[in-house]
């Protein structure tokens, strides 16, 4: 099993078209975008290898708890870094 977490505050397009669509293509189960910018975690489950996507995805705000297959509990919060 495998989870691949991006980091992103610049290249979230790239991320989210190209990188995703690899990633789904590989049946990668889960893919994160720890999104900088926006301080939340895009969180893409159940890849669909044939069709390059991901079958599931979810906005987890910085706030929020997130429940991951493969990590457990997850507080967003405790993923980003301080706001200074």
């Amino acid at each position: 099993m495998c989870l691949i977490a991006e980091v992103a505050e610049t290249f979230l397009t790239k991320d989210r078209a190209i990188k995703q669509e690899l990633y789904a293509e590989a049946a990668i189960p889960e893919y994160w975008i720890v999104n900088l910018v926006k301080r939340q975690i895009e969180v893409y489950l159940r890849p669909i290898p044939e069709q390059r996507m991901y079958g599931t995805y979810t906005v987890f705000q910085e706030q929020e708890k997130l429940i991951s297959p493969l990590a457990g509990e997850v507080i967003v919060k405790d993923l980003l870094p301080d706001v200074t």
